[in-house]
C-alpha cells in the first residue's frame, strides 16, 4: 500500500536575485526546500516562515507521511494540516533567514544550515524545545538575541570560525547545552 502524501505549499515572493520563502501552509515531518522555484534561486527565508503557533502532533515511527509540496504566490483560502515539523533541510542557495523563522516549531529535532548564511537572527528557534545539536556554517558571522531561547534539549552547537558577535542572551534557557566547539 502506498503512503498517503500530505500535500504542503510553500508561499514564496519574487525579490531581486531570486525568490524569498515567505510562509509554510501544511506541515510534514521532514521538509526539502529546493535551491529553485519557478527556476528562480531562493535566497532568503522570511521572518516567522516556519514558525508555529500551535504545532501539529509528531507522527509515530514509521507513521510519517511524504510531502508533495506546491509553490504559491498568495497564502491557500483553507488552512493545511499535516504532522508535527522534524527536519528541515535548506538548498545552499539562502544566504538570510528571518527573525522568528522556526519560532514555535517544538518537535525540530535536525536542521541544516544553508553554508550561504551569513547571521542566526534573533529568535530564530526560540521554542524548539527538540533540537538536540546544530552545527552553523563558517560564512555565520553573528548570532542574534535569544537566537535559540527555550531549546531546552539543545546540547551540541558548533559555530564556524567566522563569528565575530554572539548575543549575550543567544543561549538562553538552553539548560541542557553541554558542548560549544567554536571554531570547527
Amino acid at each position: 500500500m502506498a503512503k498517503e502524501n500530505l500535500s504542503i505549499q510553500i508561499e514564496y515572493e519574487k525579490k531581486e536575485g531570486g525568490a524569498v520563502l515567505k510562509k509554510l501552509h501544511g506541515r510534514c515531518a521532514e521538509l526539502h526546500v529546493p535551491a529553485k522555484i519557478d527556476g528562480l534561486p531562493v535566497i532568503a527565508v522570511a521572518e516567522n516562515a516556519f514558525a508555529a503557533e500551535g504545532e501539529a502532533p509528531p507522527a509515530e515511527i514509521g507513521e510519517e507521511k511524504e510531502a508533495s509540496l506546491s509553490f504559491v504566490t498568495e497564502p491557500p483560502a483553507e488552512p493545511a494540516e499535516g504532522q508535527a515539523l522534524r527536519r528541515v533541510f535548506l538548498p545552499d542557495t539562502i544566504t538570510e533567514i528571518g527573525a522568528f523563522a522556526f519560532s514555535g516549531c517544538a518537535a525540530l529535532e535536525r536542521v541544516h544550515l544553508p553554508e550561504r548564511l551569513t547571521a542566526v537572527s534573533k529568535r530564530m528557534f526560540d521554542g524548539c524545545g527538540a533540537l538536540r545539536e546544530i552545527s552553523l556554517p563558517s560564512t555565520v558571522r553573528s548570532i542574534g538575541d535569544y537566537a535559540f531561547y527555550g531549546c531546552t534539549k539543545l546540547k551540541q552547537v558548533s559555530i564556524g570560525k567566522g563569528v565575530t558577535k554572539i548575543a549575550s542572551r543567544a543561549f538562553r534557557n538552553c539548560s541542557a547545552l553541554e558542548e560549544l566547539e567554536i571554531g570547527g
